[in-house]
């Protein structure tokens, strides 16, 4: 039996590495930790179930995750009615992230109600349920409870001086107006987020209110600032390719196809909503994916003798708009090739951009890091998956040296900067000069290559194991075990120290 000490060090490692974004190693942790207090503490396992849940989340594995919250909803020794609420509120997000809109909602109102009779002084928690529920009855269209929620979101992340929050909330207002005909609202709510995103560095919320002012100008009939928006909102998306999110990047598809269609390009508009529809299906928005086959469906049955704007679309920024929608039917390729990959390159981007940090990397330079880490296995799209090993491929086999030789032309092609080239390019070398293709050893080896090559073996081998209770701690041994010899041994000491109870 583990003794209470070590339970409170399994309990204070998980939320330690949960807020780090280490999850591998919160997950092994909590693993552990729910066995425990399953014999030891019942009226914790709750708590337990829900920290657990809310890693699988993190990591993409959202049946994993809802089969954990319902475990925790139907425990018959909750240590408090609270913690019924939180698994109803994450099973109200998980609901909401496999695309069942309606049982999110269900589950959503099941725990605000519940939270409400607590008369609990819990406004993060309120917050966040009332959060999730605005985001439910957006993707179920009832507007006006959106709106509703939507503002008491609001108000409890002005009292609670919640900045980001704060910033994501007018930005799921304005959207809410936007849709439904409040455009000076909208206007306002967005120009606000815009404002509070900017101040804190938040490029993603920037990038979604830039689209967002996009859809709204084009409502309006302005279609030179719905392209300006566009633009703005498609060049901070490709500067941020390495963490990409394929809702956002549909909805600017579908701006890009609805301006396309009023200057006149039929078939432009055609691909890109067929693009929007993709992703609104592989990110499971089923309101937006209808939406926008309702619109690729009116372009392909409308009069070809409608008036045309008399606007165009930049040069560069179709280019960029169709590398960027290349790269990610690319990307989809090859997890169709390799399913073994799928979510692996963003899980790998992670770790390498969290190693990068430790090792000095910023600014410019780590988004280049990004940039290389999700995109390191693009070559594998040039070559037969039958003849290629994609993880632990041999020096030997010519396919293998292909591999990174053939991801680094793509990535040229599309004109990614030198280093991600580069980057990809040697990520397969070893420290010791034993890998490939080029047998670079020690430094020469480009330090996004080190990173990266850690990164990925470290993420490769935790993927493999079977056993959670164990994963992260066999990854850390395969890559401790090889410093000197595969890997670089500061890189090594640093991805140690970065997994220390205290570090930042």
């Amino acid at each position: 039996m583990i003794a209470n000490q070590e339970l409170k060090g399994l309990d204070e490692k998980a939320y330690a590495c949960f807020a780090k974004g280490l999850f591998f190693a919160a997950r092994e942790c909590l693993e552990l930790w729910c066995d425990v207090v399953a014999q030891q503490e019942p009226e914790r396992v709750c708590e337990a179930l829900n920290a657990l849940g809310s890693v699988y989340i993190e990591l993409g594995q959202f049946q994993r995750a809802l089969d954990l919250f319902t475990k925790s909803l139907n425990w018959d020794k909750a240590g408090s009615e609270i913690d019924r609420v939180r698994s109803l509120c994450n099973i109200s997000l998980c609901c909401h992230l496999m695309g069942r809109a309606a049982e999110c909602v269900s589950y959503g109102e099941q725990a605000y109600q519940r939270l409400i009779a607590q008369c609990s002084q819990n406004p993060s928690l309120e917050a966040h349920t009332q959060e999730i529920l605005s985001l439910g009855y957006v993707a179920v269209g009832d507007w006006e409870k959106a709106r509703t929620a939507g503002e008491a979101v609001r108000k409890s992340f002005e009292a609670m001086d919640n900045q980001a929050g704060l910033a994501k909330a007018l930005n799921n207002l304005g959207l809410i107006h936007v849709e439904t005909g409040r455009f000076d609202d909208g206007e306002r709510l967005l120009n606000a987020s815009l404002s509070l995103t900017e101040s804190i560095q938040d490029f993603g919320t920037v990038a979604y209110t830039y689209t967002e002012l996009g859809r709204l100008h084009y409502k309006r009939g302005d279609v030179a600032l719905a392209l300006h928006f566009g633009s703005k909102a498609l060049r901070l998306l490709w500067d941020n390719v390495g963490m990409i999110d394929k809702a956002e990047v549909a909805r600017l598809c579908e701006l890009f196809g609805s301006i396309s269609f009023s200057i006149g390009d039929r078939q432009g508009a055609i691909n890109y909503l067929q693009r929007a529809s993709t992703y609104y299906a592989q990110s499971d928005r089923w309101r937006e994916w209808q939406s926008s086959n309702e619109a690729l469906n009116k372009i392909i049955i409308a009069d070809s003798g409608e008036p045309i704007q008399k606007i165009a679309i930049d040069i560069e920024d179709r280019q960029l708009l169709r590398y960027f929608t290349t790269l990610l039917g690319l990307m989809d390729t090859l997890e169709s090739l390799y399913p073994e990959l799928r979510g692996k390159s963003e899980l790998v981007t992670k770790y390498a951009l969290l190693l990068g940090e430790r090792c000095g990397v910023e600014g410019s330079n780590l988004e280049r890091l990004s940039h290389a880490a999700r995109l390191h296995n693009i070559g594998l799209t040039s070559m037969d998956p039958q003849g290629a090993q994609c993880i632990g491929v041999s020096t030997e086999d010519s396919d293998a040296l292909a591999h990174p030789i053939f991801g680094e032309r793509v990535l040229k092609m599309f004109g990614a900067h030198e280093d991600v080239q580069k980057a990809v390019r040697h990520h397969r070398e070893w420290f010791d000069g034993s890998g490939i293709p080029d047998g670079l050893r020690g430094s020469d080896i480009p330090l996004f290559s080190r990173i990266i090559a850690v990164a990925e073996a470290y993420v490769s081998t935790v993927m493999a194991r079977s056993d959670p209770k164990r994963s992260h701690t066999e990854g850390m041994a395969l890559v401790i075990d090889q410093a000197g010899k595969r890997f670089d041994p500061a890189i090594i000491e640093a991805f140690v120290a970065l997994h220390e109870m205290g570090s930042r």
